[in-house]
């Protein structure tokens, strides 16, 4: 299956999904408190050793 269709199967069938990334392997860290939510998005060169590179977005900050 190609990250495209992936992806949209992943959209269709997860109703309260907003966002899906296929193509790259990763996950999002979320800190969240009273005063601020903090997201940012770390992904890996590969889930198939075990040794890896992560890459990470810069942080995502929303202040209340």
């Amino acid at each position: 299956m190609t990250a495209p269709v992936t992806r949209r199967d992943f959209l269709n069938v997860v109703k309260d999904l907003q966002y899906a990334d296929t193509e790259r392997r990763g996950y999002l860290l979320l800190k969240v408190t009273p005063a601020e939510v903090q997201g940012q998005w770390c992904y890996v060169s590969t889930v198939k050793e075990a040794a890896y590179t992560l890459e990470r977005s810069a942080p995502l900050v929303y202040r209340a």
